[in-house]
């Protein structure tokens, strides 16, 4: 990559850093001497993700950066994991509860075919944040 930084959105400032991050070879996470970056088409699909999750007035998730290339986008609010995996050409996602008390674990898990949040997510997201406001 060159030594040229991307312009970062005026929204989900921690998130698009982090993207970032994971673009720049000098900041990858590195095992031994083999750093782990994002590949340039994962970056365009996140920030595609991240634009239209920001669109819905979702809060800001985290990111996480696979060994492999891939990027993954987390919510996570006490027992509740919603993430999209972004590795090749769109998405899959899982909304899991942490199994007990009558949860089953994973909730829904799905592919998306474009990198605009789906409407389940949009609506586990909202459930989630909404519960966590009301208690």
């Amino acid at each position: 990559m060159s030594g040229e930084q991307p312009t970062l959105p005026a929204f989900y400032l921690r998130a698009f850093e982090q993207l970032r991050k994971f673009q720049v070879e000098s900041t990858c996470p590195k095992t031994g001497n083999f750093p782990w970056c994002a590949r340039p088409s994962t970056v365009v699909e996140v920030t595609e993700f991240l634009t239209s999750a920001h669109a819905h007035d979702l809060v800001e998730p985290t990111l996480t950066l696979g060994i492999d290339g891939a990027v993954s986008v987390i919510w996570h609010e006490n027992a509740w994991w919603i993430s999209a995996d972004f590795s090749n050409a769109a998405y899959i996602y899982a909304i899991s509860r942490v199994p007990g008390n009558g949860h089953p674990g994973v909730i829904k898990a799905g592919h998306s075919p474009t990198n605009v949040i789906c409407d389940v997510m949009i609506d586990y997201v909202r459930q989630v944040y909404q519960d966590k406001q009301n208690e």
